[in-house]
């Protein structure tokens, strides 16, 4: 007798069975009136990006709260409902593989819940987050115009459904930190009612996730300045992408792109790339292809460009928004929206060309607005060198006042998610400048930390 009928169908059973362990359960978003005192589960600061993924497996129901959006924060407590007025369990949120600041989870969320007896052929998760914008925290959001107002007690949950599922076995789940018996979770389900549910709940006004980048070029730099909070960016410059003696008018070869995004991700989860060659936006394309090209050898790493978007222009950002110098200045960026979409971090740059502070905060402001608007809801991190640029032939190479410095870091903690430190070039003699601890912008840099709880 052949063994081949019954290989096939040990094969379509294990198929199956591998199914079976995590299945899509979740339902469509259809509104109707349970839905009318909710939001339906999307970040609408993030292309309506899906907040809530529910599989099954073979005894409990697997969630996922979040698009791991580094703006994101989800509220620690979500809750059952089958109509939308009486909650039967609280379910505990826990980060995956994210930060937590008090009651905040930054992200992505998960729990496991057993099956448990329903009556009802769909039930639902309530849960809660906002989204850090340029405007501040907006939390608990239908739409971009609609969001909770926390003074008033009215706060927006986001709703999710998914159908009823029955158990397959007995006994306890194993599967997830909050696994439980079914029975068990059953007999400790209490009833809520909707207010005590959505009353007040803490914002995370005081939350503010803040990060100080090293992209500097220094020699002998301590090794333990990532504890001290001064994170490493790796960055990747144009001479990367090509061997030696090989024409950079060329595209870079894609073997060289990918062996450059294994190495990147070996060694963490960003990559700034720093390629100027081509002009925007008439050759948008060539940046996009190595963005794609990046992410489909190295799927986890979240990747940025030092050049745009936004375009780096300081004389018609300081115009001001009302003026048509910025507004044509916002048309050109327009035209990287393709490029924004891609991208997965901003790096606007502010680099100090003029003793001018006043219009330097205009200019970092004016780019660290238009990242927010050409990519709302992804991080922007502004990119800042403690020393004058080198197209000022009279300041070039000195390093601005510490005062001054300390300027920067602010604007950049006031409208942006964190700040790139770059710089260390030689000006006089060539190459790389040794690391010195007495460096004023460093001191700057570590008051600044501590001050902030950042270290």
């Amino acid at each position: 007798m052949s063994l081949l009928p019954s290989l096939i169908l040990t094969f379509a059973t294990l198929i199956s069975a591998a199914h079976a362990q995590a299945a899509d359960c979740s339902t469509p978003w259809r509104g109707g009136s349970i839905a009318r005192m909710f939001a339906a589960p999307f970040n609408v600061f993030a292309n309506n990006a899906p907040l809530l993924t529910l599989n099954c497996t073979q005894n409990a129901y697997k969630i996922t709260v979040g698009d791991n959006n580094s703006t994101l924060y989800i509220y620690k407590d979500a809750y059952l409902t089958t109509d939308g007025d009486t909650f039967t369990q609280n379910v505990p949120l826990t980060p995956d593989s994210t930060q937590q600041i008090g009651d905040w989870i930054i992200g992505r969320a998960t729990a496991t819940i057993p099956y448990f007896t329903s009556t009802a052929p769909t039930n639902y998760l309530a849960f809660y987050s906002c989204v850090k914008t340029a405007a501040g925290f907006q939390c608990g959001c239908s739409s971009r115009t609609r969001c909770s107002t926390p003074d008033t007690g009215n706060f927006i949950w986001h709703l999710g459904g998914f159908k009823t599922q029955t158990p397959q076995t007995q006994g306890v789940v194993t599967e997830g930190a909050t696994a439980t018996t079914a029975a068990t979770a059953t007999a400790a389900a209490a009833v809520m009612g909707r207010q005590a549910v959505r009353g007040a709940k803490s914002t995370p006004q005081e939350v503010h996730q803040f990060t100080v980048f090293d992209m500097t070029l220094h020699t002998d730099k301590p090794a333990d300045l990532a504890a001290r909070g001064f994170v490493p960016l790796p960055i990747v410059y144009e001479y990367h992408f090509y061997d030696r003696g090989e024409s950079r008018e060329a595209m870079p070869r894609d073997d060289i792109i990918r062996k450059l995004a294994r190495d990147a991700s070996s060694k963490g989860e960003m990559l700034n790339v720093d390629l100027e060659r081509w002009k925007l936006p008439g050759e948008v394309d060539k940046y996009i292809h190595v963005i794609d090209t990046i992410k489909d050898e190295a799927p986890q790493l979240r990747v940025g460009l030092y050049v745009a978007p936004p375009k780096r222009d300081y004389w018609r950002a300081v115009k001001g928004e009302g003026s048509e110098k910025y507004r044509a200045w916002q048309r050109e960026n327009d035209q990287l929206k393709a490029l924004a979409d891609k991208v997965d971090i901003l790096f606007p740059n502010a680099y100090t060309f003029y003793d001018d502070r006043d219009n330097w905060v205009k200019y970092a402001t004016a780019q660290i607005a238009e990242a927010h608007r050409l990519a709302p809801g992804k991080p922007v991190y502004l990119t800042v060198w403690p020393q004058y640029h080198d197209s000022n032939k009279d300041l070039k190479g000195h390093y601005i006042p510490a005062d001054f410095f300390r300027l920067q870091l602010e604007t950049a903690y006031k409208y942006a998610d964190g700040i790139v430190i770059w710089g260390g070039r030689d000006f006089i003699n060539g190459g790389r400048l040794p690391w010195r601890e007495d460096y004023p912008w460093w001191q700057e840099v570590q008051r600044f930390l501590k001050e902030k709880g950042l270290q």
